[in-house]
């Protein structure tokens, strides 16, 4: 049954509906499937192995859903293809402009779900040791895309920091990438300005806030040292020229940022705090 559903997930939204609606719906039904199974194998009782576990029935499918997902050999994997497009989903100018208006609350949720299945796939890729996996570069290729979902859609804010998170913090054996290449240096410092703003902000969300600090947290503790030293100092190394010009000005960074709103934890929740 996981089989056939994973090859319906690689295809469905090529197919032709004469209620499009059923489209949205049953890529969330497949996305929630596929999370279910995966956390009731690898979310539960991490030291013991997939088949000894409670939910060992679910072993062997969990298994073909990583691999579907994970795959490391070929540039081609359909699955993970068929998530970074719905990923990406929010940038396309039909959806966004029709979105949950024509589609229903259906077209969000299946986006949402999306993240949160991408990024539960790179954590379990990390806690299996396995190959950096095709979804995972394409995902890199994709950042550009995945900042302007960030800066124009705030109920997405969370889950694509989320996603940055987990792409930085999972080990990568080989062939290490930058995210500050992927990005480049227009969006490396679109992205620096929208979450400088979002952790000054008066009326900051103090959920987005606690997943910012954890992503900030995790680059600082990854290889990712082009992206550290533009959060750090607000200024990219290898642009000496750029350098020279914005001498003279205040130039914002996550950690100042991060030294004024340390004066007022008293005002924050605990656990943002």
């Amino acid at each position: 049954l996981i089989t056939h559903l994973i090859d319906v997930y690689e295809s469905y939204q090529f197919w032709r509906y004469t209620d499009v609606i059923q489209r949205f719906e049953l890529g969330f039904h497949l996305n929630s499937l596929f999370t279910k199974v995966l956390y009731n194998v690898y979310g539960i009782d991490p030291s013991s192995p997939p088949d000894n576990k409670i939910t060992g029935v679910l072993a062997s499918p969990s298994f073909r859903v990583v691999n579907a997902f994970l795959g490391s050999q070929s540039p081609d994997v359909r699955a993970a293809k068929s998530l970074l497009n719905i990923l990406n989903s929010p940038l396309n100018s039909q959806i966004s402009l029709l979105g949950d208006k024509a589609f229903g609350f259906i077209c969000s949720r299946l986006v949402k779900h999306s993240y949160e299945l991408a990024f539960l796939l790179i954590s379990i890729r990390g806690s299996l040791k396995m190959r950096p996996s095709t979804l995972e570069r394409m995902i890199f290729g994709a950042s550009s895309n995945l900042v302007d979902i960030y800066n124009s859609i705030p109920s997405l804010k969370r889950y694509v920091i989320r996603l940055f998170k987990s792409l930085v913090e999972v080990p990568w054996t080989d062939d290490y990438l930058f995210l500050l290449s992927y990005l480049g240096q227009r969006h490396s410092k679109m992205l620096l300005n929208s979450i400088s703003t979002d952790l000054e902000g008066p009326l900051a969300d103090h959920k987005l806030a606690k997943d910012i600090y954890m992503f900030f947290s995790a680059l600082m503790e990854s290889k990712q040292d082009g992206l550290s030293i533009l959060f750090l100092t607000g200024d990219i190394v290898s642009n000496k020229a750029e350098e020279q010009e914005k001498k003279s000005t205040d130039k914002k960074s996550i950690l100042s940022v991060l030294k004024k709103n340390a004066l007022h934890l008293d005002e924050l929740p605990e656990s943002v705090g």
